[in-house]
Order: structure tokens, then sequence, then C-alpha cells
């Protein structure tokens, strides 16, 4: 076989991508060629090879090795199949999975509302096990539940696993708010944006949701809920938690919060419980403000400083939730200069930890469908909960999917001052 072509040892030749599409594209052609040379009649193979050799010699073509087999091969491939698929990832090798196999099982991914669910498939494997003939396809061909995603994504490029939820209408006060805020922030610089610090708050049950779902982007309205998500059941644990993530410094500081799991008002160096002595059950301004303390203590280290220009510091970024509107963070030693708050509704401005909130929803909901797979009677742990989402948050800092989102702010910014003020195109929102 013409083994330059292989996606592997062009691979492990450290070959430049443009060098990889090149001899993809070579590949195609030569494939092309050894299938229309010869017209199965074995006393013209000579003819062929002879045909194949000047051709690609013209052309610029290497001539592949063992002529005879590929001819015979790819003359065989052309007429079971009509055409020779040009798809560079099959090149040489017969598909394990037809096309006719992938539409069916696209079909039965987009056709939820037909089966009878309220909304759509969270999961390639939820999907086999209602449908079996899914799983039928999968086991027949052998192929993993990614090859498959990637052959429906070939025929559905908007095809997208992506979380369904509610937005808010805005209301003419909220959308003013909107544009006058995108207005002062469309003006900063790159250099300022990423030295802001996003800051969020979320409540995480550990169970598996329906939020998630597999849809065509193209068609669907994928911003919806489709049905109010149950968030909590008896016994089940619950993570709450602060993230804080910057374009320079990356992934800085995830916190567990009061009415996580296990976790009360008391810490090592601080005691939440308010005046009256009663204990809080959840977020209180007070803890807030320590979360905040110790975040801006964090950001001053050497660590953190060493990222910065010189005379510059880091910015922190807060929305309009009630326990920051009743926080003193002056006496957290934090200067007002260095606070941006955002008005209500707002997540689309606030993407860059919204999307850090996604992520780990994401990796938490696959986690969980994984664990309950291979250990469907195994107790579930408050402690290998928080390790899985702590790990997944610092993995932020070296993927680059922060600073991503950061740099897409400014047209975030301008497509909601395009828009009045209202929620921007999807696409600005992600």
């Amino acid at each position: 076989m013409f083994t330059l072509t292989s996606k592997y040892n062009t691979r492990s030749q450290g070959l430049k991508k443009s060098a990889i599409k090149a001899t993809q594209a070579a590949w195609n052609e030569t494939r092309h060629i050894l299938a229309n040379s010869w017209d199965g009649d074995e006393a013209h193979m000579d003819a062929a090879k002879d045909e194949v050799r000047t051709i690609c010699n013209r052309q610029g073509y290497p001539v592949p090795q063992n002529l005879p087999g590929q001819i015979r091969k790819w003359w065989g491939r052309a007429q079971a199949e009509g055409a020779v698929n040009t798809h560079y990832h099959l090149a040489g090798h017969p598909e394990k999975i037809s096309q006719q196999q992938v539409q069916f099982c696209l079909d039965e991914l987009l056709g939820w509302k037909s089966h009878g669910r309220a909304d759509p498939y969270p999961s390639i494997e939820v999907l086999a096990e209602s449908r079996p003939a899914v799983q039928q396809v999968l086991d027949d061909t052998g192929i993993t539940v990614k090859t498959l995603v990637n052959r429906m994504k070939q025929l559905r490029p908007g095809l997208k696993r992506v979380r369904l939820r509610a937005i808010k209408k805005l209301t003419p006060k909220v959308k003013e708010n909107r544009l006058k805020r995108c207005r002062e922030l469309v003006d900063y610089t790159d250099a300022e944006l990423q030295r802001v610090v996003w800051i969020d708050a979320k409540s995480m049950p550990m169970l598996v949701s329906n939020e998630w779902g597999w849809v065509d982007t193209h068609d669907e309205e994928t911003t919806l809920q489709l049905r109010k998500v149950q968030t909590r059941k008896a016994k089940s644990i619950m993570l709450n938690y602060y993230i804080a993530v910057c374009g320079l410094a990356g992934a800085v500081l995830l916190y567990f919060y009061t009415g996580t799991t296990g976790l009360g008002p008391t810490r090592e160096d601080a005691d939440f419980k308010k005046k009256d002595g009663t204990t809080p059950k959840t977020l209180t301004s007070m803890e807030f403000e320590y979360f905040m303390t110790k975040l801006w203590k964090l950001l001053h280290t050497r660590k953190f400083q060493r990222l910065l220009p010189p005379g510059t510091d880091y910015t922190l970024s807060i929305d309009g939730d009630g326990c920051h509107k009743g926080a003193n963070l002056a006496s957290c030693g934090i200067p007002a200069a260095a606070i941006e708050k955002h008005p209500s509704n707002s997540s689309d401005m606030h993407k860059v930890v919204e999307n850090g909130h996604g992520c780990l929803q994401s990796h938490m909901q696959r986690w969980l469908l994984k664990r309950e797979r291979e250990q469907p009677d195994g107790q579930l742990q408050v402690a290998e909960c928080k390790a899985q989402l702590e790990a997944r948050f610092y993995r932020m800092s070296t993927t680059g999917e922060i600073k991503r989102n950061v740099s897409t702010l400014r047209e975030t910014y301008q497509a909601i001052i395009d828009a009045g003020g209202d929620y921007p195109p999807k696409r600005f929102r992600q």
C-alpha cells in the first residue's frame, strides 16, 4: 500500500498539516486512478499497471506499492459502492459502518419526539439502551460510540451535545442597563480583558440529569429548556461552589461553600454563623467576603503577580446576586476600582465563567453516567465528587478554553449593542 499517505505514518514523520492535507489529496486522486485504470480482466492487468504509473508520474503522485493488489482492491470497491470514498481517514481501509446505518442511527438520535420523550437523548449510551436497533448496529459493526458520533457529524455538521437551559425574557430596563454597560466594555483592550477575574457561584446536584442533549443546532432552538429539570432528590449529594477564572491566570480558585453536602458553616479559620447564633443553610454575605478575601490574597502571591505587566493589577467581575450586594468588600482589602459589576440576566456578558460552569457540568454528567454504569450499586461519595470537579476545573488552565472565551468578549459586547441590549445570536454566547 502507498504508506506515505497513511494517517499514522504522516503524523509520526512530524509533517505539517498542510503537508498532510497535500498527501491525503494525492492519495484520493491516486485511488480514483487505480479504480478506473482496469476493466476487471486479468489479461489487461499489465496495461493497467503501465497506465497507473504513467498518470501518477505525469501528475506527480507517488506510485503505490503492490500495484496489482491495489488496482484490484480499488476497482472492486468502486464496483461495490459505485464510487471511491474520498475521506482521508478511510484511505486504504474498508468502512465498518455503511452510510445507511449511520443515517439510521442519526434519525433515531434526532427522532426523540416521535419516541415519546420530553427532551433529547443526553448521550449515545442512553440512545442505545432505549433503542435496541442502535445497539445492534454498534454490536454488528464493532465501532465505538466516538466513531459513530464522528460519522453522524459528517452527515449533520450541526450535531452537538448542548446544555438545554431557560433564558429569561429581558425587560426594557434590563436591556437599557445591558446596553449601557456593553458600550463601556466594548472599548476595553484585549490586555485589560485578560486581567479580569470572572467570578460566579453554582449549585450542582450529583445526579444524571436531562439538562444536556444531542440536537442539530442548525435546526433546534437549544437555549430553551424543554422540560423543567429535577435538580434535587432526597439524599442526593449537592456541590455548592464558586469558581474564579482569568484569561491571564487561567483557573484561579475553586471554593466549596455552605450547603455542599457534609460542609457546615465552620472553617479552619472562620465561622459563618449568624449573629443570632443560628446556622445558615446556604451562602451568606459573610462567607462571600471570606471567599473574596481568600481570592484577593491568592492573586497577590508571586505565582499570579509575575503574570501581570508592570504597574497593573487584576480586576474582579461579579454579578448582582443578593449576597454580593450586601458584602463589604472594602473590609476585605479590595479597592472599589478593582470591582466590575454586571447587570442582572447577563450570563452572555459573563460568558467566560458561565462557559466554565458548562464545561464542569458536562464533565460531571459524563463521569456520573459512566460511574453509574460501571458501579450500579456503588455508593457515591462526596470526596470523590469534589475530586472530579476540582481536577477538571484546574485542567482548564492547560486547555486554552478560558482564553478563547475572553478573546471573543468584545464581539459579544458589540453584538449585544447591535441587538439593542437584547440577547445576541447564539454564536456570540458560546
